[in-house]
């Protein structure tokens, strides 16, 4: 019989109270039932510590000025107890099945040293779109990909090995980690929907593609990168896999039960098969899919 996991999620915080609240549910919330939230807060001003006090019975929590998001996280994992580590920022959600599908995952598949699966994104207008990953792979991953952050889950045996996050970056350490434990720890896709991550101008993301941008190239240059003909091929080889899953979606086979059926999501199944249409296919993607 194989042991319970229990599982660690940190949340690092700093004066977002319109939607700290959501993101505590949706780990309250959780089918999985051995569980620690631990929030780290950077010294809110807002109302967040209010709400935190109210969740005090589900969550572990401080306050207290830090050095940046990842420095955050790194306080939030040394305190933590869990078999497997997660992150979930405070503009981000998970669905009841998330912790318990990632679980399972891991324990199906013992040599992997993490997990990671597809996104629903609501945009700033409300809108809602599918981001549909393509299987694993390093060179694709160091060239041109992202991992989905909020459905990311690592063994607490590779945050051992491997070390925290570096704390010097202030956008992209998540993407510098998965480049360093992929090396060393295969990663597995799993082909169910695991978090909603919501866009809006604030985020550091979009408040400061500069800063973005000078940190990509940065993280990049620190592995070996495959060269031009080899990243190409694995950009066309990632959408491919892309329209191979929207098609599996469709037919509902190979996975994302969960979602399609608890989603609290209507599809139209026009408009998301439009989206594998080359060049146009992206202005279709916000209509296929809205709350019911």
């Amino acid at each position: 019989m194989i042991e319970p996991a229990l599982v660690s999620v940190v949340t690092p915080s700093l004066n977002q109270a319109e939607t700290i609240a959501a993101t505590l549910a949706s780990v309250r919330e959780q089918e999985h039932p051995y569980l620690e939230h631990i929030v780290v807060d950077g010294g809110s001003t807002d109302r967040t510590l209010e709400i935190l006090r109210d969740a005090r019975d589900t969550v572990r929590w401080t306050s207290e000025p830090d050095a940046g998001m990842y420095d955050a996280l790194n306080k939030g994992f040394a305190s933590a107890s869990g078999d497997v580590l997660a992150y979930l920022n405070t503009d981000d959600a998970w669905f009841p099945w998330t912790v318990a599908v990632a679980v399972a995952a891991l324990q199906q598949h013992p040599k992997v040293g993490f997990v990671f699966g597809d996104l629903l994104i609501e945009e700033p207008t409300g809108e809602l779109r599918l981001d549909f990953h393509s299987p694993f792979r390093l060179a694709y991953l160091r060239r041109h990909a992202f991992l989905a952050q909020p459905t990311v889950f690592v063994r607490r045996s590779v945050w051992d090995q491997a070390g925290p996050f570096d704390s010097s970056l202030q956008l992209l350490g998540d993407v510098e980690y998965w480049m360093r434990i992929a090396d060393r720890f295969p990663g597995r896709k799993v082909n169910e929907v695991l978090a909603l991550q919501r866009n809006h101008p604030a985020a550091k993301r979009f408040a400061q593609p500069q800063l973005l941008a000078a940190e990509l190239d940065e993280v990049r240059g620190r592995y070996p990168r495959p060269g031009r003909p080899s990243g190409a091929l694995g950009k066309i080889e990632a959408g491919v896999w892309r329209r191979i899953f929207t098609l599996a979606f469709l037919a509902e086979q190979g996975g994302w039960s969960r979602f399609r059926h608890e989603g609290c999501v209507r599809v139209s199944r026009l408009r998301l098969a439009a989206t594998m249409l080359p060049l146009v296919g992206r202005r279709f993607a916000s209509g296929a899919i809205r709350r019911t």
